[in-house]
């Protein structure tokens, strides 16, 4: 029981070291899924945060939310910036204007949803997120826009080094439990997150030399 709400209260052990999270011990509450209380662990350091008091019926006033601009404050609306939708993988090339590589579908490897991004802002393009289970749990995300033209080279960031992929100069990038590779082939540019703790570097990238052309 925390803040006088019962709980349930749950235990993570990291598999291995220098993990992103660590330990992670939390108590939550049974009617909301509210996290009332959590213990963090990693390396030497420790963090605790605790709800000693906790109000659900509080009212809460909609001045609160008032807020004074100055007057040459141009306002954009978020949703404007990504406008998010489910397509089929005609309306994906469709979209795209061309054909791009994907992962085609087989006994084990299931196309679970395709989403189409429109972004806009200073990145702006339109991407196509391919979502991957096998086994009926998510497997990886593959995700395909054109290559900008002014895309050029960039310096190597933390967790990324070089790797060749179907013949390409590309990278990957591990950071804590976040794996991904990222190549440019024939003008489009293709990122691959691996969801899947259990998939290798090595089984992607043979995957990635199978993969196909749409039609």
């Amino acid at each position: 029981e925390i803040a006088g709400r019962d709980t349930y209260h749950i235990v993570a052990k990291e598999k291995e070291t220098n993990t992103l999270f660590g330990d992670q011990e939390l108590w939550i509450d049974k009617e909301n899924w509210m996290v009332l209380k959590i213990i963090s662990s990693s390396g030497d350091h420790q963090s605790e945060s605790t709800y000693t008091k906790i109000d659900f019926d509080i009212e809460i006033s909609d001045d609160m939310f008032t807020l004074d601009l100055p007057d040459d404050v141009e306002l954009t609306n978020l949703d404007d910036l990504n406008d998010t939708s489910e397509v089929d993988l005609e309306e994906a090339v469709s979209s795209l204007g061309t054909p791009f590589l994907y992962f085609p579908e087989n006994d084990q490897l299931e196309m679970a949803s395709i989403e189409k991004s429109e972004l806009k802002g200073d990145i702006n393009r339109v991407e196509i997120n391919m979502n991957y289970t096998k086994d009926d749990l998510p497997l990886l995300t593959l995700s395909v826009f054109e290559t900008p033209e002014d895309m050029g080279n960039s310096d190597m960031m933390e967790g990324e080094e070089p790797v060749t992929i179907r013949g390409q100069e590309g990278t990957y990038m591990e950071m804590g439990d976040f794996r991904s590779v990222f190549w440019t082939e024939d003008g489009m540019s293709y990122s691959v997150i691996m969801t899947d703790p259990n998939l290798t570097v090595e089984e992607l990238q043979s995957m990635i030399e199978e993969m196909e052309l749409t039609e």
